[in-house]
């Protein structure tokens, strides 16, 4: 179902794909970099580590 924002229906669509989906205003981004590598840091540390990629067909 649709929602009012078209960026809430893009996160759902890629977090059902088995994506995070982390958000930030322009205006934090460019007035509190600090705290937003901060929060980002903090996220990646508590998120597990994928599995090694397959490696691609033909490669060698």
């Amino acid at each position: 179902m649709p929602t009012d924002h078209p960026h809430q229906d893009e996160g759902a669509r890629i977090e059902a794909e088995g994506h995070r989906v982390i958000r930030f205003w322009n205006d934090e981004v460019l007035g509190n970099i600090d705290g937003v590598l901060m929060t980002t840091e903090r996220i990646f540390a508590d998120s597990p580590t994928p599995g090694p990629s397959r490696e691609r067909e033909g490669s060698e």
